[in-house]
C-alpha cells in the first residue's frame, strides 16, 4: 500500500497504536469534525503521536486507516483505526481548524520474532501477581506475538515513556524483548520496595 507523505495528525494520551493492530481512539475538541473530514478526503489515513507529560509530543508515531467512526456529540468523535506503519514526523503546520498536518518519513518494521515467549510468560506471571490481577491465560496463549504486545499495552498500566520505547522498537523481536525487560524490572522494583519495609 502506498502511504502518503503528508497526513493529518492527532494526539493520544498514554496510548499507542502498533502496525497490524486496531484501537478505538476518542478525538475531542472543535477540530475533531474537520480533522475526520480531511482524513476521509485523503483515503482515510490518520497519524497518531503520543503526548508527553509536559504537553509536548513525541515525533515517532503510527499512521493508520480509519475503519469506522461515530460522532458522540458535537465536539467528540470515536474512531476505529487500523495501524499500518510507524513514522518519524519531519515537519508540521497547524491548519485553520487547529489540528496539524505533518510531513512524515516511514520506518520499516520487521515482523519476525525469535525472543523467548516462555521468559515473557514467566515475567507476566510475576507482574500480574504483583498487581493482584487474574488474566485470561487462555486468551494470552492464543494471541500471536504481535497481538499480544498490543493487548498488553492496553491492559497493563505502563508509563508513557515505556509505551513510546515499545513503539520505537525496530522489530517485533525487539518489542517483545523490551516488553519482557519492562515486566521484569517492574517486578524487581517491587521486590526492592518490599525488602525496605
Amino acid at each position: 500500500m502506498l502511504l502518503p507523505k503528508s497526513i493529518p495528525v492527532t494526539f493520544s494520551h498514554n496510548e499507542i497504536l502498533l502496525p497490524g493492530n486496531e484501537m478505538l481512539l476518542p478525538i475531542e475538541g472543535a477540530h475533531a469534525l474537520p480533522l475526520i473530514a480531511d482524513c476521509l478526503k485523503n483515503d482515510q489515513f490518520l497519524g497518531i503521536v503520543q503526548i508527553k507529560n509536559n504537553n509536548d509530543f513525541y515525533t515517532t508515531g503510527t499512521v493508520g486507516k480509519i475503519l469506522d467512526f461515530q460522532e458522540i456529540d458535537q465536539d467528540k468523535i470515536c474512531v476505529l483505526i487500523e495501524g499500518l506503519a510507524c513514522f518519524e514526523l519531519i515537519s508540521y503546520e497547524k491548519t485553520d481548524h487547529a489540528y496539524i498536518k505533518g510531513i512524515v518519513h516511514y520506518k520499516m518494521h520487521h515482523m519476525s520474532a525469535t525472543f523467548s515467549r516462555d521468559r515473557l510468560k514467566k515475567a507476566l506471571v510475576h507482574y500480574f501477581f504483583k498487581l493482584n490481577i487474574e488474566p485470561n491465560w487462555d486468551l494470552i496463549n492464543r494471541y500471536s506475538d504481535q497481538h499480544l504486545v498490543q493487548y498488553l499495552l492496553g491492559f497493563c498500566p505502563f508509563e508513557s515513556i515505556e509505551k513510546q520505547c515499545l513503539l520505537e522498537a525496530k522489530s517485533l523481536n525487539e518489542q517483545c524483548s523490551l516488553l519482557t525487560q519492562i515486566l521484569e524490572l517492574s517486578f524487581m522494583r517491587n521486590r526492592c520496595e518490599m525488602s525496605t519495609h
